[in-house]
């Protein structure tokens, strides 16, 4: 293993980036969300992180274009779902209903407007 050496240093990394310090005490909800945040970071970001860094490399550079994107709005139907779990952020999938402009609509039959009782 490459890490033995380094293993110490990289607990040490991972205890700091990932412990809330606004609210520092090892309560059981703190400590599941710290988890959370941590494994969220492995099964998500870094495979993310990975293939948009393998997408980019191409012969010619300047036709390589990659992006990613973060969603991280916090809506107030999901904020009050969750008060009693005390999970914040958003959750895989929140975005497609801001992709359809759903939330940034006033009239709620929007989405319903061009459709017929056919469709």
């Amino acid at each position: 293993n490459l890490y033995d050496f380094h293993r110490k240093k990289i607990l040490a990394a991972l205890i700091n980036e990932y412990t809330d310090w606004d609210y520092p005490k090892d309560h059981p909800k703190t400590i599941r969300n710290d988890v959370l945040v941590a494994l969220s970071d492995v099964l998500l970001i870094a495979p993310l992180i990975e293939a948009a860094r393998l997408h980019s490399i191409d012969d010619d550079r300047e036709t390589s274009n990659t992006y990613i994107f973060l969603f991280a709005h916090e809506s107030k139907s999901r904020t009050e779902e969750t008060v009693a779990s005390n999970i914040r952020d958003s959750i895989s999938g929140d975005h497609v209903s801001y992709i359809f402009e759903y939330p940034l609509n006033k009239d709620d039959d929007v989405i319903f407007k061009f459709a017929t009782f056919f469709d």
